[in-house]
């Protein structure tokens, strides 16, 4: 698993890529948490070459999107492919985070209005 941190952009992104599973999910722990210590942000993720979530990435996305939100922040993901859409779907995560399908749209997402 690769990520891409950029905090300087506006809003901060995220990119993320390979398998989100046991074996990647301290280090991704770790450097998001780190990437999302700012009050009254909204962060957008880049899925877009995700290939795999395990449930444990998915507890890690679900507990820092509550660290986020106590700090008036949120997350806006886009490029997911299907197969990780599906599963968001099933878990109900879809309902939890804001989901765009590209870019360009997440951006316009992430702007405070």
């Amino acid at each position: 698993m690769q990520i891409k941190i950029n905090p300087e952009t506006v809003p901060p992104i995220i990119e993320i890529s390979g398998r989100l599973d046991r074996n990647t999910a301290a280090d991704f722990k770790k450097r998001l948490a780190a990437a999302t210590d700012r009050a009254d942000t909204i962060y957008v993720l880049d899925f877009t070459r995700l290939d795999y979530i395990s449930s444990t990435g998915l507890r890690i996305l679900y507990n820092t999107l509550k660290n986020v939100q106590t700090s008036n922040g949120d997350f806006v993901i886009f490029g997911m492919q299907k197969n990780i859409g599906e599963v968001f779907r099933i878990c109900g995560f879809s309902q939890l985070f804001s989901i765009k399908i590209d870019k360009s749209e997440a951006l316009a997402a992430a702007q405070r209005p």
